[in-house]
């Protein structure tokens, strides 16, 4: 019996002890969903626009020479890839992006431009050329392609004086342009990539640049070509450029050619090193590249050129993106991914995604491997409620990284309860409000006291009535014996 007592005491301590610690987890958990969690600590990852402090790939090292990369997909706004991203480097003549793209922005491509002598002089003496001559007349469409296939210096001067006061007045305009991207580590001395300690870049602001200036059908179609025909002018008989981006011109190193690059520019530096700027799009993905400092091998014996690290970088990066990632539709528009009450609703309202999240993944990875997170401003959640209001946002995570976001909007209209509730929000109802907002811990903290009454109240008879037995047998027992042994005398 002591046993059955000891064994009552201790569950009936048991209980006493877990039943504050539940009640506490309870009344700690959000009023919402299950999957409408705040993101803990180590969940502050984004791989997210040309901004984004990490890659999606991580920072080791996959170049061969080169000396800062920048890998950047477009259609899904993510940095897979970046390694000394903002370092400042000499671009060479990648300025030449953005000298074309205020070129793009600025001029007309039919305009007529006639070669003055105070252009040509404006050139640096050490400048390379197209051979312009004074009274030439030419357009800036042909000046465009000029500067961005052939690196035409002199293309440049005449194209900038056509669009500002004077050479520095444009050079002020890139400056300006700059900084209206967010380019943070960039400055520029001149228009032509010449070498100057004031004519500085980073991987990720010529990214920033050069995502820009493709929106630009004009800077597209120089971007974009290998070889070009200039028609012959007043002065000139026709011209032929063709690009030093070996990725997108098979005739000439062949090696390097590959289908799926779209344009690029590429340039060299004082120190001989090699830069590059390449847009390929394959399999719904859209990449930009930036390679810089990387260097070139040459044959001691032939003198040529047998590998140019800044195409070798390249090529490398988006064969890994091409080979291990996939973009990939992580919710679809108008989803559904939550439900929520409305104060003074007829119902609950269903929450979904505005527009479609896609996100650049692994390619090996399952949809189970993506968690999604709602944050919901449940303030904005009070009938009358209409469809489509935005009330939060969703959130998809890869691991520690957020793959994508969307706004959270209503999929359908919430009337008013016809139930007699008052209508000035939950302070005027807290009472009730904070029973039904807890309602659901304290009925499972209940049910479980329930159980464990009834369940000990059985217990209890049980041992009562298992008492009282043996107890009767007993008695009888030590009637029989006693009996025995009146008989014995």
């Amino acid at each position: 019996m002591k046993k059955i007592w000891s064994l009552i005491l201790s569950l009936s301590l048991l209980l006493s002890l877990a039943a504050p610690a539940f009640a506490e987890e309870t009344e700690n958990e959000p009023s919402g969903p299950e999957n409408a969690t705040a993101p803990s600590a180590q969940q502050t990852l984004s791989c997210r626009t040309m901004d984004a402090p990490v890659s999606l790939a991580g920072n080791q090292n996959l170049l061969k020479t080169c000396d800062a990369a920048f890998l950047y997909e477009l259609n899904s706004d993510t940095l897979l890839y970046a390694y000394n991203p903002d370092m400042q480097m000499f671009p060479g003549s990648l300025t030449k992006i953005m000298t074309c793209l205020i070129l793009a922005e600025k001029g007309n491509m039919d305009d007529q431009i006639t070669v003055t002598q105070a252009a040509l002089d404006a050139v640096p003496w050490n400048a390379y050329g197209m051979d312009l001559v004074v009274g030439e007349i030419v357009t800036m469409e042909q000046l465009m392609y000029a500067i961005m296939v052939e690196s035409a210096n002199d293309a440049v001067t005449v194209a900038a004086l056509h669009v500002t006061s004077t050479v520095d007045a444009f050079v002020e305009e890139m400056n300006r342009r700059a900084e209206e991207l967010g380019c943070t580590g960039t400055h520029f001395d001149n228009p032509y990539g010449l070498h100057s300690e004031g004519n500085y870049t980073t991987a990720r602001d010529m990214a920033k640049i050069t995502r820009e200036a493709v929106k630009i059908p004009a800077f597209w179609d120089c971007y974009s070509t290998s070889y070009y025909e200039m028609p012959a002018t007043n002065l000139s008989e026709p011209r032929y450029f063709r690009t030093s981006n070996y990725m997108i011109y098979s005739t000439v190193m062949f090696n390097y050619y590959d289908p799926s690059i779209q344009g690029g520019k590429v340039g060299t530096t004082y120190m001989d090193t090699w830069n590059a700027v390449i847009s390929a799009e394959k399999r719904n993905t859209k990449y930009i590249v930036v390679t810089l400092g990387g260097d070139i091998t040459i044959n001691e014996e032939t003198g040529a050129t047998l590998a140019f690290g800044n195409l070798e970088d390249a090529r490398g990066l988006l064969d890994f993106a091409y080979e291990d990632y996939k973009n990939a539709e992580t919710v679809c528009a108008g989803q559904a991914v939550a439900q929520y009450p409305v104060v003074n609703g007829a119902n609950d309202v269903a929450l979904g995604a505005k527009e479609g999240v896609l996100s650049l993944l692994p390619a090996n990875m399952t949809s189970a491997e993506i968690r999604r997170e709602v944050h919901v401003d449940e303030s904005l959640l009070k009938a009358p409620l209409e469809e489509g209001v935005t009330v939060g946002t969703l959130e998809c995570w890869y691991r520690n990284f957020c793959v994508g976001t969307t706004e959270l909007v209503t999929l359908a209209p919430v009337a008013v309860s016809t139930a007699s509730v008052p209508l000035d929000g939950v302070q005027e109802q807290a009472p009730e409000a904070a029973e039904d907002k807890g309602s659901g811990s304290k009925t499972v903290l209940e049910v479980f006291g329930a159980v464990f009454l009834v369940l000990l109240f059985v217990f209890l008879a049980f041992t009562v009535r298992t008492f009282v037995i043996r107890s009767r047998r007993q008695r009888r027992r030590d009637r029989r014996r006693a009996e025995e042994r009146r008989r014995r005398r």
